[in-house]
């Protein structure tokens, strides 16, 4: 053990004996259950991240806000800002996550991947991240857990800008407040950078010249009550990039992408015991690449859900719902198809003195696999102070549009990807720590043989993760440890870009009366990769990172940012023959009314 590792597991040992030193609101969360409740009350693990703390970071995208706060995350990314980005969650593949904005699933159909440089920090409200599988209510792509992205809500004025190291600029504008007798809001970001070069001297790709991005995003919703028990909702969002990248084979090669998402929802108070949601919504994502390999890729979906929540009784609440969705895929001179699934679900939730339950099922239909069912069962138990709970659930990713159709790779006849998790957690305060193992079958792998992809390959994860936060007077610390070895059953191969071992805190709280300063610190164990053909493994060092965050309130309306990144200039990679930022710079001017 390093001397930044026993640094970290003292800080933890340290503040696990000052429990009664905590003072915080429990957060309310709605993805876990697809029901109001808070955190403390919900039987699974889950994180979130408020709009102070997204504030507090001053994080400039999705993979530098989530890294670090939160346990069993793992990034690779192919290049800087703005580059290809895959999140692994539990160990799982970065497919096996359900992304959602708003409630809409903003993943594309043909690969299975969200696009995390799609939306900027500014226009994020809060996110919360339920790990494990939680199929029973979502349906596919659940088996790593679910992060739900909520855009930016508020009243009043807000404004930024910003600049820093790469050539990097950005501003933000936003506005919201009652219109009429509901409520608006209204998000603009732009950012862009002249970057770095994508890839090093290991990659086969190599160039050296500066790869830039740019991207520009909006958002904008409404909701207002109509009559007494009725409300009507809207959000809508685009965001639209560019990114440049290194292709040996073709110069100054970039992609340009494209993301919109709408929902829209009716919530009725039935009667005093059930409440029902109405709610439609779709998503786009293009995608359009200009390199040796050109491809214009385009995504469609559109989804309808009607949800019923009943008090059965006392402490009990019994959740239905009925699921139909559309997606769409289509890469140019390559295929165009559509599925469809339908599905129905149910959850039953009990809260006794010293027991808790949850029971949930779903069956979904699908046009091309046919049916797939699956549940979960959860029981919980206080246990002095806290709450032990212990699950067990199954959970399906379906085949992405690439495994299905594309040209001499796909295949239509592929099944879904299966799990099966259980899970020991324990709950006390800002105290979680859980085991989790999960086993994964008909991964969908190349198969050699056919040249298709084929369900053969089948997965093992096994974990431990501990969580601690802690407000010691005026300073908010937050810490996690992640152990976790993700396997091929088969081979007994590690999972690529997965690290066995993974430590991090944060720490943020005033100076002086006008001042206040942030810390993050995080360390990734060694990961495997792979590179070449025929394909070579090869190892990526651990690395450490430690960044630096300061405000200064220059009046009550007018502040000054600024951070630090990589301030040790420790040199990693996050993907073999793919560079990072060194140690860099960024400041920024905010205006709130």
């Amino acid at each position: 053990m390093n001397k930044l590792q026993l640094t970290f597991s003292l800080l933890l040992i340290g503040t696990s004996t000052s429990l009664q030193a905590i003072d915080t609101i429990d957060p309310v969360i709605v993805t876990a259950t697809r029901t109001a409740q808070s955190a403390d009350e919900t039987l699974a693990s889950v994180t979130v991240i408020t709009r102070e703390e997204i504030e507090q970071s001053q994080a400039g995208s999705l993979m530098e806000l989530l890294h670090g706060r939160a346990a069993s995350l793992d990034f690779s990314r192919n290049g800087g800002p703005g580059s290809n980005t895959s999140l692994f969650l539990r160990g799982s593949e970065s497919d096996h996550v359900l992304v959602l904005i708003d409630g809409v699933r903003a993943a594309s159909v043909t690969n299975g991947a969200y696009n995390w440089a799609s939306l900027n920090p500014a226009q994020i409200e809060r996110i919360e991240i339920v790990r494990g599988p939680h199929s029973t209510l979502y349906g596919s792509e659940a088996i790593g857990g679910v992060i739900q992205i909520f855009t930016r809500r508020g009243k009043g004025l807000h404004a930024s800008l910003s600049g820093g190291s790469y050539g990097t600029a950005g501003a933000t504008f936003g506005t919201g407040g009652e219109l009429g007798e509901g409520r608006y809001h209204l998000n603009l970001s732009h950012k862009q950078s002249e970057g770095f070069s994508t890839t090093n001297a290991s990659s086969t790709n190599y160039e050296s010249d500066d790869d830039g991005y740019k991207n520009s995003s909006v958002g904008i919703g409404y909701s207002t009550p109509i009559g007494n028990d009725l409300e009507f909702g809207i959000n809508l969002s685009h965001t639209k990039g560019r990114n440049d990248y290194d292709d040996g084979g073709y110069a100054n090669a970039y992609a340009e992408t494209q993301n919109n998402t709408a929902e829209m929802h009716i919530d009725w108070q039935t009667s005093e015991n059930w409440n029902q949601r109405l709610s439609v919504n779709s998503s786009e994502d293009l995608n359009e690449s200009h390199d040796s390999w050109p491809a214009t890729i385009t995504t469609r979906r559109k989804g309808i859900n009607w949800q019923h929540d009943l008090e059965t009784g006392h402490n009990s609440l019994l959740t239905l719902g009925l699921d139909a969705q559309q997606d769409h895929g289509k890469i140019a001179d390559s295929y165009d198809e559509k599925t469809t699934t339908q599905a129905g679900y149910l959850q039953y939730q009990w809260s006794g003195k010293q027991l808790d339950l949850l029971l949930g099922a779903r069956s979904d239909q699908h046009s091309e696999y046919d049916q797939h069912t699956t549940g979960r069962l959860v029981v919980g138990s206080r246990l002095g102070e806290g709450r032990l709970y212990a699950s067990y659930a199954t959970a399906f990713k379906a085949p992405t549009f690439n495994e299905l159709y594309y040209p001499f790779y796909g295949d239509p006849t592929l099944l879904p990807e299966e799990s099966v998790s259980v899970e020991v957690g324990y709950r006390r305060g800002q105290l979680r720590a859980s085991l989790f193992k999960t086993e994964i079958d008909n991964l969908i792998q190349y198969n050699t043989l056919t040249w298709l992809a084929d369900n053969i390959g089948q997965a093992r994860i096994t974990g431990a993760e501990l969580e601690y936060g802690l407000q010691v007077s005026s300073w908010r610390v937050d810490s996690s440890v992640t152990l976790q070895k993700a396997e091929d059953v088969e081979s007994g191969e590690n999972l690529l870009r997965r690290a066995e071992k993974k430590i991090a805190l944060t720490a943020s709280g005033p100076v002086t009366a006008a001042t206040d300063m942030g810390i993050e610190i995080s360390y990734t164990g060694r990961r495997e990769d792979s590179f070449g053909f025929p394909s070579q493994r090869v190892f990526l060092p651990s690395f450490t990172l430690l960044n630096l965050t300061g405000e200064y309130r220059i009046s009550p309306n007018w502040r000054l940012k600024g951070r630090v990144e990589n301030l040790l200039n420790d040199e990693y990679q996050l993907a073999y023959g793919y560079n990072t930022p060194g140690a860099s710079a960024y400041i920024s001017l905010h205006y709130t009314q």
